[in-house]
């Protein structure tokens, strides 16, 4: 079964300074063509979707989902996309600098599937791919739908970073500021556990990161030259 790659670019890059971080150099080709060329690398007949509200990020050889302005979370661009969910759906996000062998785990992936690195004292936990079969529709709806709904608006983010589909394992209480945030976390929270996620979870060992900030952009760089 071939899957179907939705590349999720449609936020605003606000803490790369505004500029767009998916066409970063890394390692002499800008970041969303390195994706693409893994993909294709994997097996050249996978439709690509970018989604994106950017020209700049609309390339003659993938398609576009152009979601008009950018979105507030993950969960909102996944929804977004539904219309062309496939049997097998793999998406990815925009700003992860993927390694060709952790790409192929992901690809030759067929179950609900969550990619991602644990967290850390210093940093929240990751997630960098989800993979849903056909079958999986109501279930991906459903927690994007929940997700969204409990901490996907501004006011509610409490400081934590966009990815809110994959809030599961956020370490939300290392990141929030006022007593009042933690009194909302510990709400929200007691709500989400009615919420039965039923992916797994897959955590890469390898280099895979991703690119918020300029700092990470040098950190990922540094990397490359070692």
């Amino acid at each position: 079964m071939i899957p179907t790659v939705f590349i999720l670019a449609a936020g605003n890059s606000s803490r790369f300074g505004g500029n767009v971080k998916q066409l970063a150099d890394i390692n002499g080709e800008p970041l969303i063509r390195r994706t693409i060329r893994l993909v294709r690398e994997f097996n050249p007949d996978i439709p690509i979707y970018i989604v994106t509200f950017r020209k700049e990020l609309q390339f003659d050889d993938c398609l576009t989902i152009n979601t008009v302005k950018q979105t507030g979370c993950v969960s909102q661009s996944i929804l977004f996309t539904e219309p062309r969910w496939g049997r097998l759906n793999v998406f990815l996000v925009g700003d992860g600098v993927f390694y060709q062998d952790t790409l192929n785990e992901v690809l030759s992936t067929k179950e609900y599937t969550m990619f991602g690195k644990r967290g850390t004292a210093e940093k929240p936990p990751e997630r960098f791919a989800l993979v849903f079969s056909k079958k999986d529709r109501d279930s991906v709806i459903k927690t994007c739908i929940a997700s969204y709904g409990l901490l996907g608006f501004r006011g509610y983010c409490l400081g934590c970073y966009p990815k809110i589909l994959w809030l599961k394992q956020l370490e939300l209480p290392l990141l929030l500021r006022k007593p009042r945030d933690v009194l909302v976390f510990n709400i929200l929270q007691k709500i989400w556990n009615f919420y039965e996620l039923p992916y797994n979870h897959i955590y890469l060992t390898d280099n895979t990161q991703d690119i918020d900030t300029p700092e990470d952009y040098e950190h990922v760089r540094a990397s490359f030259q070692d």
